[in-house]
């Protein structure tokens, strides 16, 4: 049996109404916490808490999914991804679980967005204290969140 592969160039179109089309230039930036309080990465102040606020964490013991609202605190820079540490912990405040994420979203400057990531609680058999409690037998949880990095592009 032969597979060929045909590599042809197609013609494109490089102009709108007779100009060259430009294309937009981003950049993007990561700003990332050093656990010693100093970032190699970045020179201004390191302090993440600046940039971007999380509140209204939710998870439904029927969900596959947890969210989460994530504000951006600036009026300059786009929001285009998130890293943060979950702490899972119980009411004894025993840690149950603990991962880190990245949550890929564009948080507009001074907008708020509903963030949506895949569960921990893969056999559904917890449930987030503040959330609705459930008829049937479950375990209870809270979460605390960390942010480790943010990584935003300039307007």
């Amino acid at each position: 049996m032969t597979f060929t592969l045909s590599l042809a160039a197609q013609r494109q179109r490089t102009t709108r109404n007779g100009r060259l089309a430009t294309k937009e230039q981003t950049c993007e930036t990561t700003i990332r916490r050093d656990l010693n309080g100093i970032s190699p990465t970045d020179s201004i102040q390191n302090d993440l808490d600046r940039y971007l606020h999380l509140s209204g964490y939710d998870k439904p013991i029927s969900a596959a999914r947890e969210t989460i609202h994530a504000t951006n605190l600036t009026d300059t820079i786009t929001i285009t991804a998130i890293e943060c540490e979950i702490t899972y912990l119980d009411r004894q405040h025993r840690q149950l679980h603990k991962r880190t994420v990245t949550i890929h979203d564009n948080i507009q400057p001074l907008q708020t967005e509903m963030l949506s990531f895949s569960s921990w609680d893969l056999q559904r058999s917890f449930y987030y204290i503040k959330s609705i409690k459930p008829r049937r037998q479950a375990t209870p949880y809270d979460v605390s969140f960390k942010i480790l990095s943010i990584t935003y592009q300039k307007q």
